[in-house]
């Protein structure tokens, strides 16, 4: 084989060959409220639903309680398919405390490098942060505003009857 033969043979080894592959590498994260105050938003949550999307999941997320950021009801939580691309793995109708931080375009993301975890495994996290503040259902509930002004309502209308019969009545006779 010729010298010109065999540089270009491997030259073309080169070119064909795949790129190495890097896996996630994190820095340990910091405490409970130092990770709060580094992140753009902190919440406990029941996974609704995990929905895959190209090269990320999408986390649905019935939030319960608050800590930081200005959250709904119901998020939608972005996270890579697995741990070699630092995605952390959400299991459907299990509770989580998540960190999470804005994603251009996407809204709010987590990863294994963040002190997101199981609330069963939460429980440092929990007394650093301190209460919250918890998420209240807008359907009516017993005993709720709601249906409060709809007794107090039906109750007037029951006291007006008798008034109104005692007023026709009057004026008939």
């Amino acid at each position: 084989m010729s010298p010109y033969l065999a540089a270009l043979s491997l030259f073309v080894v080169i070119l064909l060959a795949p790129s190495s592959a890097h896996a996630c590498s994190c820095i340990a994260p910091g405490s409970p409220t130092v990770e709060r105050d580094q992140a753009d938003a902190v919440f406990a949550g029941r996974v609704r639903k995990v929905t895959r999307l190209d090269y990320r999941y999408a986390v649905e997320i019935d939030v319960a309680k608050s800590w930081k950021g200005d959250v709904a009801e119901r998020e939608i939580i972005w996270t890579a398919l697995d741990s070699a691309a630092c995605g952390y793995y959400f299991e459907k109708d299990a509770s989580y405390l998540i960190y999470a931080y804005v994603s251009e375009g996407d809204g709010l993301s987590t990863n294994i490098c963040s002190r997101t975890k199981t609330l069963d495994d939460a429980d440092e996290d929990l007394n650093a942060l301190g209460a919250g503040e918890a998420f209240f259902s807008s359907s009516p509930r017993c005993g709720g505003p709601d249906n409060i002004a709809a007794m107090q309502g039906l109750f007037l209308v029951v006291l007006a009857c008798p008034l109104i019969r005692r007023r026709r009545y009057n004026s008939i006779t």
